[in-house]
């Protein structure tokens, strides 16, 4: 403490695995959404939806939501967890990949 004023120093960056981890549930529940709401579409003109109207069919309308969106962003191709990464790296909040570290050392 200097002169009444306090040094703080930068923020310890989040450990890069736990950001990969949160990033890919992000993109799956976000991929979700997007599927239920595929799905409701599909009940136009009054017709009956996916898996009926009957008992349990908005049970097997979430595990086939939870289903898709696991199997759709566990592809890699979507690219939303990537992108979280990315921007998250860019701003120094998480630790530089380990090819960057080898570099860095260097």
């Amino acid at each position: 403490m200097i002169g009444g004023i306090t040094s703080k120093s930068a923020p310890t960056p989040a450990p890069r695995a736990e950001a990969e981890k949160v990033a890919s549930q992000f993109e799956a529940i976000f991929i979700q959404q997007i599927v239920s709401k595929m799905r409701e579409g599909t009940d136009y003109l009054g017709e009956s939806e996916m898996f009926g109207s009957g008992p349990g069919s908005d049970t097997y309308s979430e595990w086939f939501d939870t289903f898709m969106s696991e199997h759709i962003s566990g592809s890699g191709r979507v690219g939303v967890a990537d992108a979280l990464i990315k921007h998250l790296d860019d701003l120094g909040q998480i630790e530089p990949a380990a090819e960057e570290t080898k570099e860095i050392a260097a």
